[in-house]
């Protein structure tokens, strides 16, 4: 898989919108919406590749791309990070010194990546659990906290700015 950070993944374009998606995927798709917080993204589930591909709301652009189990062999502009996490994260590392890690994985601003590790009987294992490959606006986009989460559970959007009591 070739990786160009906040441009493509092999000919898939981060500003490709959900209909050139569609028609430039060589697998077989599952098309159906995420939402979160009543906010409603298109999504298309491509099972050949085990990778959800996650579209702004009017579906004019891509989110993110995120594979489960991935097999971590990529190609990153011209370095190629490959193996279980400890090695990805040496590597990736050697490309980013300002990854951001915890226990669950890290991420590459540098890169627009973000790996995860596997939980295995209550234990982090050295295999990689998922991989996202997020848009240059990703971050950028409001973020919802813990309580903003309760709020909205208790009746209240946070990103609408109505409804509070």
């Amino acid at each position: 898989m070739n990786i160009t950070s906040y441009t493509s993944i092999d000919n898939l374009s981060f500003t490709d919108s959900y209909d050139i998606i569609k028609s430039k995927l060589e697998y077989d798709f599952e098309e159906n919406t995420t939402e979160i917080m009543d906010i409603t993204y298109p999504v298309l589930y491509v099972e050949a590749l085990d990778m959800v591909i996650q579209f702004s709301v009017d579906g004019s652009g891509i989110r993110f791309f995120e594979f489960f189990q991935p097999k971590m062999e990529l190609l990153c502009g011209d370095a190629r990070v490959s193996g279980n996490y400890v090695e990805v994260l040496r590597q990736v590392r050697e490309i980013d010194e300002d990854i951001e890690q915890d226990n669950d994985g890290f991420v590459s601003a540098k890169l627009g990546i973000t790996v995860n590790r596997q939980l295995e009987g209550g234990l982090y294992s050295s295999k990689v659990e998922g991989l996202i490959v997020f848009s240059k606006d990703y971050f950028d986009e409001p973020e919802a906290d813990e309580d903003d989460f309760l709020k909205f559970y208790l009746g209240y959007n946070p990103f609408d700015g109505e409804g509070e009591e």
